[in-house]
């Protein structure tokens, strides 16, 4: 199981124990860190809309973790791209 973690490890004693409920064996792979404590869901996102663009885009799985060392997550961006489907908001 590859774990990417934009928090700098904090979930890593969660990650592994899932990944042993799972019977997998966990894999930390390069993913770019946030700068604050808040900020989490934005970079899972960004990071799950990254990686599904580049299996779309036809690039196979080749037993290796695609990384996410150069991501940037963008919550103005994400606010965006959503707003058509949850409206303008107050």
């Amino acid at each position: 199981a590859s774990h990417y973690d934009s928090s700098g490890g904090q979930n890593s004693a969660l990650a592994q124990e899932l990944a042993a409920k799972l019977g997998a064996r966990l894999k930390p792979v390069l993913m770019a860190q946030q700068d604050n404590n808040y900020d989490c869901g934005v970079f899972v996102l960004d990071a799950t809309r990254a990686l599904t663009a580049r299996l779309a885009e036809a690039e196979p799985p080749t037993g290796r973790p695609l990384h996410l060392d150069t991501l940037v997550a963008d919550r103005q961006a994400l606010l965006d791209r959503l707003r058509p489907l949850i409206g303008s908001g107050p």
